[in-house]
């Protein structure tokens, strides 16, 4: 049978680790940027954890794992549609980080023309992050984004489009490349 010292000495280790507990808690939540203090409850600094706003923290790094030919070799897209297409469909093999990169030139008879693209990775033919969509008027155009969390089986997807007020439109889409680290 425990003896009350034992109890007692059972009980101020409790206490000291919960104190320990609250400190860390709450030194994690300021470092995250919510304000704290040492009058806060637990139950309160628990709570305190759905407030903070997840970031995106992507490491992808600028080595080439994939680059088209820059000799001109491009995808041109004729088009004038508010409908995407994709031009471009990269199976990812590994896990780890992916930096996609491409250049947009959109050129028309018309003044008034819009390219726009997006990268998409995609996880069991669902869309589970997209780059939004990247935009260009009448220039060339180069665009980057970071994947992070890749897995392998995933894909990558590139798609754009041309909106012009009137006349013929051309996309020019060239140098894609997927850089990063393999895990």
């Amino acid at each position: 049978m425990a003896t009350l010292k034992s109890l007692v000495d059972e009980t101020t280790n409790i206490k000291n680790e919960l104190v320990e507990c609250h400190t860390n808690l709450k030194n994690n939540l300021i470092a995250k940027g919510v304000e704290c203090s040492d009058n806060d409850k637990m139950l309160n600094l628990i709570n305190e954890i759905n407030t903070i706003e997840p970031t995106k923290s992507v490491v992808a790094s600028d080595n080439i794992l994939f680059q088209t030919k820059s000799d001109n070799v491009s995808c041109e897209i004729y088009t004038n549609s508010s409908s995407y297409v994709t031009v471009y469909k990269f199976p990812i093999g590994f896990n780890g980080s992916i930096r996609v990169y491409g250049e947009l030139l959109s050129s028309s008879s018309s003044s008034d023309l819009y390219a726009n693209m997006i990268f998409n990775l995609v996880r069991n033919g669902l869309t589970i992050e997209t780059s939004g969509t990247l935009a260009c008027k009448n220039k060339l155009t180069s665009f980057s984004y970071d994947f992070d969390g890749i897995k392998s089986g995933d894909v990558i997807e590139i798609s754009i489009r041309a909106l012009a007020v009137m006349g013929a439109t051309r996309t020019h889409l060239s140098n894609v490349s997927l850089r990063g680290d393999i895990l």
